[in-house]
């Protein structure tokens, strides 16, 4: 584990050699985590006082305690191993969010799990008798009365799962992707803080601390451990690495539980003692403010780039931290260097990032697209490539970035390598003749990839179509726009 001083090694040490999403008892003596096993996930329990574990179930991952001790809630789907599963080594499997149940048993493993309801990311509050969930149907932060038949009770909206509401269920914290992290009063439904989040940190493990003071968030791609301090209302960055869910320990925070990832296919959890006297920041210090993890992430892809000239991706990296520090310059030497690699391969994001140039405002939204949403830049031939690259010279709000003759020689080429048949790259197309003003073939393409989208819809089990509804609204909306006389066009950064 890497550290930021040499105290740090320690005070801490690994406890599990594969494992993720780590939960205390009430008593901070054990730990439930999910486990890779064979290709699935199970839900094992660690005493750290004899190191003893104990398989609980499988399949299962996302594992809550209860407050008072007795239940732990996990996600599943609803799937039993066959005995060929048992000899087979595979990589997980991770079900659609559609397809994930929230499920209940008993911590001491007695009797059998009981299936709660349709959901992901289970947690509790202060209530043992009442589970926190995410809805993926209707996009809602629910709870579920536990041990009888009452129907979920919707809390607030929400599209994505990682969130996680307070011990007391005053609060709810939750990451917009790639924007901030906001803390929500539950009872007004008003933001009482919020943070920035970091550049090259996208917004995912987020977790309170028993006493409210602090908030964990976990990040992969080297962005780090950070510890918000509600008090101070500021982040510090304690660990460099990747990293997912943390935890501290009840009752008395002597302990945090730290997940640590590498390369998204491996997963360790260490715990380390703290001083329950001081911030967690000062404990595990020393930290780091938002300014010097740019620049360290900066000077790691200097390293990258001494290594590897050609690789493309990082140059695009190191814009992005150059612009939160304030070096336009060398953000767009970074871009213009990127764009000559893209162009001496014959890659649609060429002209993009000669655009870019233009406008360093939309790095982060071009960044996103490339580099991960679609792989842009390393994987060349995917359709997708082309598709989301047409998008964003379809749709962008800025002019700078919007090319609609080239947005529709990209959607084509992304339609063509999927014989016109995947929804999104014709709804992209539509999109692309809008910009350049063929409504007619726009209302055309829209209303074969509403076509599309229906025979997807139609193709799955009932109870995941209802998590298209909202795809579907989208496309009849685009189609209603087109058939006016106007181009589809995303929100600005600053809007999102």
């Amino acid at each position: 584990m890497k550290n930021q001083s040499n105290t740090n090694s320690k005070k801490a040490k690994r406890v599990v050699a594969e494992g993720f999403h780590a939960t205390w008892s009430p008593d901070g003596s054990k730990l439930a985590y999910s486990s890779e096993i064979l290709g699935f996930t199970g839900i094992e329990i660690l005493n750290l006082e004899t190191g003893k574990t104990d398989l609980l179930t499988v399949p299962g991952f996302d594992p809550a305690w209860s407050p008072d001790g007795s239940y732990i809630a996990f996600t599943r789907h609803r799937q039993h191993l066959l005995l060929a599963d048992l000899t087979i080594e595979r990589s997980p499997k991770w079900p659609f969010y559609e397809e994930r149940e929230i499920w209940i048993m008993k911590a001491d493993g007695t009797g059998e799990p009981e299936l709660l309801v349709r959901g992901s990311w289970p947690h509790w509050g202060r209530d043992p008798k009442r589970v926190f969930y995410h809805s993926p149907i209707d996009n809602m932060i629910c709870s579920i009365p536990i041990g009888g038949s009452s129907n979920p009770n919707p809390i607030t909206s929400w599209k994505r799962d990682c969130f996680v509401v307070s011990p007391n269920e005053e609060y709810v914290a939750y990451g917009k992707l790639r924007r901030e992290c906001e803390i929500v009063e539950l009872s007004t439904n008003s933001i009482v803080a919020r943070w920035r989040i970091p550049v090259g940190m996208r917004a995912g493990y987020i977790n309170w601390s028993p006493d409210l003071r602090e908030l964990s968030m976990g990040a992969h791609d080297n962005a780090g451990l950070w510890i918000y301090d509600m008090k101070e209302k500021e982040a510090t960055k304690v660990l460099s690495g990747s990293f997912n869910l943390c935890s501290w320990a009840p009752p008395d925070i002597s302990k945090i539980a730290i997940g640590r990832a590498f390369f998204g296919q491996h997963y360790e959890i260490w715990v380390a003692d703290l001083d329950p006297n001081v911030p967690t920041a000062e404990s595990l210090g020393p930290g780091r403010t938002v300014e010097q993890h740019c620049q360290e992430m900066a000077d790691l892809y200097t390293r990258r780039i001494k290594f590897e000239p050609e690789e493309a991706g990082y140059y695009l990296w190191r814009a992005r931290y150059h612009i939160h520090l304030q070096n336009p310059e060398r953000a767009s030497a970074d871009i213009e260097t990127c764009a000559r690699l893209l162009t001496e391969r014959d890659h649609p994001a060429a002209a993009v990032l000669t655009s870019l140039q233009e406008n360093l405002d939309y790095v982060d939204t071009v960044f996103w697209v490339m580099l991960y949403q679609y792989g842009g830049i390393m994987e060349p031939e995917n359709p997708l490539t082309f598709n989301g690259i047409a998008w964003l010279q379809a749709t962008s709000p800025s002019a700078d970035l919007r090319d609609g003759a080239k947005a529709v020689d990209n959607a084509t080429k992304a339609c063509e390598l999927t014989k016109h048949r995947d929804h999104r790259c014709v709804d992209t197309l539509a999109a692309a003749h809008a910009e350049t003003g063929g409504f007619d073939l726009a209302v055309k393409c829209q209303k074969k990839a509403l076509d599309l989208l229906q025979e997807k819809i139609e193709s799955l089990p009932e109870e995941q179509r209802s998590g298209w509804v909202a795809t579907r609204a989208e496309y009849e909306s685009r189609l209603e726009l087109y058939k006016s006389g106007k181009p589809y066009r995303e929100s600005s950064p600053e809007d999102q």
